[in-house]
Parts: structure tokens; C-alpha cells; sequence
């Protein structure tokens, strides 16, 4: 495993004060029923979501769902802050299923990126950020999803801010 670097000064002063609030934003709750009726537990938070979703309310779903092994439903409410606008439920169709063409409505859920996300939480969670990216980076690399959505996942994922700040973690947007 390669050694994580040291942060630079600027942002390790930018990772140590609190985040800014985010105000709620509206989400299109049938666009994201539609593309992800088949998504095993996303449904059921799906329907748990308020109307309107900031930051932290995206964080308390990531972790409950994470504390009941609902690796996918913890994602998803990521996938909608990350991308919110027209485009977000075929983005996230894209990620899960591997098919990047329109009417993927139909293709099949790859169960291979829970068990990658997962991976990729556990590796954050235990050796640091820099490591989970590094892990999504390359051997649990999913198709379709870069760098600017996994590290949404590995910021959402760890607890709070200073557990955030201590392993060298961005707060996402």
C-alpha cells in the first residue's frame, strides 16, 4: 500500500473549519422511481427522502442505510445531491448497470459495484480517503463513475466533520 501524502497547509486549514450550510434543493422524486425501481433497497428510501434534500440530510440517509448493509440505498441518495438536474437518474442508471444508451430503464443492476462501493467505504473508513480513492481509482474502478461522484460517496460515507477532516477528507461540493 503506498504511504498517504501530507496534505498541504491550505487545504488541511480548509478541512478544519465547519461546513458552510447548504441550502435544500428540490428533486424530481418519479425521474428517480423510474430509473431505479429495480435497485435493491433504493425504493424504500426512495420514499423516506423529503421533498427537498441538502447535505446533511444526504449524510443521515448514507448512514443509516450503510448501518443496515444497504450498501445501494445508501447510494443513491448520493447520486440524487451529485446530480439532481434532468440528467441524474440516467447518470445513475448508467453507473449501476454498466449501459450507457438510452432505455437502459430494462438493463439488469450489476451486483458487482455494492460490493465495490462497499469495499471502497471500508478501505476509507480504515487506512484514510486517500486510500479510498485511491481503491475506487483503480481496482474498484466502476464504469461511469469518476472521480467527482466516488469522492462524493467517500465523503458522505464517513461520519462527521472531524472524522472527515482527521482522515484527510473533502466535505463534497
Amino acid at each position: 500500500m503506498m504511504p498517504t501524502p501530507k496534505i498541504p497547509d491550505v487545504l488541511a486549514t480548509r478541512l478544519s473549519e465547519d461546513l458552510p450550510a447548504q441550502a435544500a434543493f428540490p428533486w424530481n422524486r418519479a425521474k428517480w422511481e423510474a430509473e431505479i425501481h429495480d435497485v435493491s433497497d433504493a425504493g424504500s428510501v426512495l420514499r423516506t427522502l423529503p421533498d427537498r434534500l441538502d447535505r446533511e440530510t444526504v449524510r443521515g440517509a448514507v448512514q443509516a442505510n450503510l448501518s443496515r448493509d444497504r450498501v445501494l440505498g445508501a447510494f443513491v441518495p448520493v447520486l440524487i445531491w451529485g446530480g439532481p438536474g434532468g440528467y441524474g437518474p440516467f447518470r445513475a442508471r448508467r453507473i449501476l448497470t454498466g449501459v450507457a444508451t438510452r432505455g437502459n430503464t430494462s438493463a439488469v443492476v450489476d451486483d458487482s459495484i455494492r460490493d465495490r462501493l462497499l469495499s471502497g467505504a471500508e478501505r476509507a473508513r480504515q487506512a484514510g480517503a486517500a486510500e479510498g480513492f485511491r481503491f475506487m481509482n483503480n481496482e474498484g474502478k466502476i464504469n461511469y463513475l469518476g472521480g467527482a461522484f466516488f469522492t462524493k460517496w467517500l465523503a458522505f460515507l464517513l461520519n462527521d466533520q472531524r472524522s472527515r477532516r482527521s482522515r484527510g477528507c473533502s466535505h463534497p461540493r
